[in-house]
């Protein structure tokens, strides 16, 4: 039942919008936050009077809910920004700052919106040291890693003939089978189970079906709000008797949040490391891959639940 064909259809733009610093300047170290921060007040601006946009790019949890999903407690933002994953934190006058956007759906309708938005992040600054920098460009990714120009700042153009990653394309492409894999956290993941966050304390929670249903109930409700798939009602994967986790090397993590919106200090609590996976795999195997593109758990706006399958057999 989970090949390709009875799948929900799922499309996705990836965009990489290339910043220059223009002076000296000092990041935290995960970078997520003071993005995510920058672009949802700039994008507030932007927007102006045009409220829905806002709200449905930064505050989609407020978006009405279809009867199939009254139980989804929030719908997921149309986008995942990917600041760079290096810990580097000191940066020079002159520095390229790459940003990864990837847009779903037919989300990506809003990307004049968006790079609007990064013109004026660059000229008010990131965080309250206010670094200045200027966007130079955005380059459309496509499912091989070609990148095509999509928007240059010098003739302040946008080109619209992007190309979109495909469900079909990343099952037909990812293929293979194996009864041992390691998901490895690239940022950090924040799941829940009966909305009670995992954290190191109840970590023995997760479970091969915790993940798989983290990521199917966001892989359906994406999905559905964004690419027009109305298959919401069956479940289609569900791990194979013989799946379990054989180890598990997660640490604590915590990253220190202001949000200017409700102007409250905030701390955010996830794990990041690596889970091992050995069973019988292959019902889940195309869940897993269409999931290194969306990302898992809370938190994903930020960059969070990033992470890469390796083959260990």
């Amino acid at each position: 039942m989970n090949d390709a064909i009875n799948m929900p259809d799922l499309f996705l733009y990836k965009f990489q919008f290339n910043m220059e610093f223009l002076e000296d300047a000092l990041l935290p170290k995960y970078k997520g936050s003071t993005l995510h921060g920058a672009f949802g007040t700039a994008l507030k601006e932007v927007a102006g009077n045009f409220s829905n946009i806002y709200k449905d790019i930064f505050e989609t949890e407020e978006v009405n809910k279809p009867k199939n999903f009254e139980r989804v407690k929030k719908i997921p933002h149309p986008y995942i920004l990917m600041p760079p994953l290096s810990d580097k934190r000191t940066f020079k006058k002159g520095e390229i700052f790459p940003v990864s956007i990837s847009l779903f759906g037919n989300a990506h309708n809003f990307l004049k919106v968006i790079i609007d938005s990064f013109t004026l992040l660059c000229k008010t600054g990131l965080t309250k040291k206010k670094y200045k920098l200027r966007l130079l460009n955005v380059y459309n990714e496509d499912y091989s890693g070609t990148l095509f120009l999509a928007y240059d700042s010098i003739n302040k153009t946008i080109y619209n003939n992007y190309r979109p990653i495909t469900r079909s394309e990343i099952i037909l492409n990812n293929n293979r089978q194996s009864a041992k894999i390691k998901l490895n956290f690239l940022t950090p993941f924040q799941i829940q189970k009966n909305s009670v966050e995992i954290t190191e304390s109840n970590i023995n929670e997760i479970s091969p079906a915790l993940l798989v249903a983290s990521l199917e109930n966001r892989y359906k409700t994406i999905a559905h709000f964004y690419c027009g798939s109305n298959m919401h009602d069956s479940e289609i994967f569900k791990p194979h008797n013989s799946v379990l986790i054989s180890n598990m090397n997660l640490c604590h993590y915590l990253m220190p949040n202001y949000s200017s919106r409700i102007r409250q200090k905030r701390v955010f609590i996830g794990l990041i490391g690596s889970i091992t996976l050995e069973g019988n795999l292959t019902s889940i195997m195309p869940l897993l891959q269409i999931g290194r593109w969306l990302n898992i758990g809370k938190k994903t706006s930020y960059g969070w639940g990033q992470y890469t399958i390796d083959y260990l057999d």
